[in-house]
């Protein structure tokens, strides 16, 4: 029984070293030397791997190929285009198009001018108010009446509010510009990553 066990465990191993060999046996590498010459070998030297090479089996059939390595010149190529595919990743997330980034740039600016409308009549508002008041007190001064301490206080309160509202107009006439800035950024960004090229003024005219 021992000597059967010993016997199939031979067996077993020689099996797997035929195997072996039939995977490796007449593998040759085909590479070009320093001179630029073509040679043949059943092994690949250091300083010839970053040039590339070609795997042959033992008929010569070609079974791999193994790239050169990249230059510094392509390495950054790669990288530079790995990172614009995510900035275009990223920017596809949030518009579906340079033409979506226009649209969504003017809705923002719309909202914007909306609310800029909206303080200009706060300020027109308050405006009328002060011109009332103070021609209540032209017309106390004109009568040699004193102006009340009233009229006063409520024309600088009213001085005051329409100073914030003229604050928060040139707030959102900053964040106008910002908005423009940064959509166009995307958008020229977008553009250049899907190839889409910007329409021209006399395209635009005619639409």
């Amino acid at each position: 029984m021992h000597y059967k066990l010993s016997v199939r465990r031979l067996a077993c191993l020689i099996i797997m070293t035929l195997l072996s060999l039939d995977v490796w046996a007449g593998r040759l590498y085909q590479y070009k030397d320093d001179e630029g010459k073509t040679v043949l070998n059943d092994r690949v030297p250091n300083a010839a791997i970053h040039k590339g090479y070609r795997v042959l089996n033992d008929k010569g059939y070609l079974i791999e190929v193994v790239p050169p390595a990249m230059t510094e010149e392509q390495k950054k190529r790669f990288h530079d285009e790995k990172r614009q595919q995510k900035v275009l990743k990223k920017l596809l997330k949030t518009y579906s198009s340079p033409e979506d980034a226009e649209l969504a740039r003017d809705r923002q600016l719309d909202m914007l001018d909306s609310q800029i409308g909206v303080k200009n009549g706060v300020i027109a508002r308050l405006q009328g108010q002060m011109k009332r008041e103070t021609e209540k007190a032209a017309g106390l001064e004109r009568r040699g009446k004193k102006v009340h301490a009233v009229i006063v206080e409520k024309l600088e309160r009213l001085d005051r509010q329409v100073d914030v509202a003229k604050q928060d107009i040139a707030k959102r006439e900053l964040e106008k510009e910002g908005t423009r800035v940064r959509f166009e950024k995307d958008i020229q960004q977008l553009r250049k990553l899907l190839n889409k090229p910007a329409k021209s003024l006399k395209t635009k005219a005619a639409e």
